[in-house]
């Protein structure tokens, strides 16, 4: 079956987690090494598209339970983390072909 390339977003979204050496890359990161490339997204529609992206089997989402230090005393954070799929990878790769970029690498 031949599938189109990824959308511009999610193509930017995977290829943030692919770059990034954690195999499990937390929404905050990801959304701070969108940044840095000039693309932003609030916490809501980021995670809806992530919603999406996981629906698709692109990734796979877990909740990371974490303990933060804010400014009055300690507040427990759940936020989800996400790894890329075998599927997820052969997008980025099938993407990449596309447009003339090299192939993405093994996470």
């Amino acid at each position: 079956m031949n599938y189109p390339p990824l959308p511009w977003l999610q193509f930017v979204i995977l290829s943030a987690i692919q770059d990034n050496p954690l195999v499990w890359v937390t929404g905050k990161v990801i959304r701070a090494t969108m940044a840095e490339d000039g693309v932003k997204r609030a916490g809501p529609a980021f995670y809806q598209i992530m919603g999406r992206i996981e629906e698709a089997k692109l990734v796979e989402g877990e909740n990371y339970d974490r303990l933060e230090e804010r400014q009055k005393g300690k507040q427990r954070i759940c936020e989800r983390r996400y790894k890329l799929t075998d599927r997820g990878i052969m997008a980025l790769d099938r993407t990449r072909r596309a447009y003339g970029r090299t192939k993405c690498r093994r996470a």
